[in-house]
């Protein structure tokens, strides 16, 4: 299944997956969405996941144009689980030691989340 994408009432897009791993495909389509709700106006990100969720490393190659629109991203993880305490973990991990265009922070509180990507707005 596909990933939803809004531009919530902020103006911060919010993308929520439910897939388990998102592949080159599924980043393309959700950078496409984005593009045609907000054109190329740089607005922050919000990614919602609700299940343990690992990436095609091939998107990596595609960072350009999957961030083409976006000044910060912020993660959300559900960490009620023991797997969503690991999957922040390893993403705060990841995101620690790997270079990324925009500011990026995981959160496991939704609303801390989105007052930390109001502040790029």
């Amino acid at each position: 299944m596909f990933p939803t994408v809004e531009l919530d009432e902020n103006g911060i897009f919010i993308e929520t997956h439910t897939d388990e791993f998102v592949t080159v495909n599924l980043a393309i389509f959700v950078a496409e969405e984005r593009k045609r709700i907000a054109g190329k106006e740089k607005k922050p990100l919000l990614v919602l996941f609700n299940k343990m969720v690992g990436f095609d490393p091939k998107t990596r190659d595609y960072t350009d144009l999957i961030l083409n629109n976006v000044n910060a991203l912020g993660f959300y993880v559900n960490d009620a689980t023991d797997d969503g305490k690991k999957t922040k973990e390893i993403m705060e991990s990841f995101y620690e030691i790997t270079p990324y265009p925009v500011p990026v922070k995981v959160f496991d509180n939704k609303a801390e989340a989105i007052d930390w990507l109001k502040t790029f707005l």
